[in-house]
């Protein structure tokens, strides 16, 4: 397959990132492939509309994208580009991380195996997060790592009941509670106390932060069910937070409902770096 048009996500304001962006352009360029360069950045209307500069009608139809910077920066271009099935690769511009596959030196090498196919490709799940006030859905959003429930900066606890698909589950009194998909279960989830689960084990990881009972802990269900959370109490500054990188403030009978994207995020697999070596590395675990 020859590439011909590729997409640029990266935050150009950071310099050792755009350092990198100028290398890939040059690359890009030698071998003709046409690119466009976009920075994951919000702002904020006089409206009150949140827009990113993704949201601009030059965008159509691009053979990869290219997300150059760390995990957040992928987390990112995930959440908005996963809808239309495109191919993502990862570079990594500055500390090891779960989700950026090659470094800025392979670049090269990761557009010829793409072309001549040699590449494969992983599927990874998301999951979608609503949140229903007075029968209306109020925001929704995708995520890829972790939709996240907690409590702003006053330190008060959350109250808040769990179900799937109808049934109740538990009642929580809590910091807060973290729903997590596979690839999120080295995030938040993992630093919570929640269990980490291989990209080949569809899961849904709920764990609650702290919670006020030592009886209650993390539970992994399938992806199939629906998990419907209501916020019951607590105070008036609680977030759903997606991703890390988006918030709703919640009010109190808010229900919040999750479940699996019919569409995965595809990515390619650069094949050097195997899941397992990476927890090593990153968490310290010396064989």
């Amino acid at each position: 397959m020859k590439l011909k048009d590729v997409l640029i996500v990266a935050n150009i304001k950071n310099e050792s990132t755009s350092k990198i962006v100028d290398e890939v352009i040059k690359i890009l360029k030698k071998r003709n492939i046409t690119f466009d360069v976009v920075s994951p950045t919000f702002f904020q209307l006089e409206n009150k509309t949140i827009l990113t500069d993704l949201e601009h009608p030059k965008f159509r139809f691009f053979d990869l994208i290219i997300a150059i910077g760390g995990d957040g920066t992928f987390l990112f271009t995930a959440r908005y580009f996963y809808s239309f099935g495109f191919k993502l690769l990862g570079m990594n511009a500055g500390r090891l991380g779960f989700l950026m596959e090659i470094s800025a030196e392979k670049f090269e090498d990761a557009l010829l195996k793409i072309e001549n196919d040699e590449l494969a490709i992983k599927e990874r799940l998301m999951f979608n997060a609503s949140v229903v006030r007075n029968d209306k859905v109020v925001f929704q959003s995708a995520f890829l790592n972790d939709a996240v429930i907690s409590k702003g900066v006053l330190s008060r606890m959350v109250e808040i009941s769990v179900s799937l698909m109808g049934t109740p589950l538990a009642q929580y009194r809590a910091d807060g509670l973290i729903i997590s998909t596979p690839t999120g279960s080295t995030a938040y989830n993992l630093a919570a106390g929640g269990p980490i689960l291989t990209q080949d084990v569809s899961g849904m990881i709920i764990t609650p932060i702290c919670p006020h009972s030592l009886g209650v802990r993390p539970i992994v269900s399938g992806v199939e069910k629906e998990l419907k959370i209501c916020f019951l109490s607590g105070g008036i500054d609680t977030n759903l937070t997606i991703d890390g990188q988006e918030n709703f403030l919640l009010k109190v009978n808010d229900n919040i409902i999750v479940k699996k994207e019919e569409k995965c995020v595809k990515i390619y697999d650069y094949g050097e770096r195997q899941f397992f070596s990476v927890l090593r590395e990153k968490l310290g675990w010396h064989i």
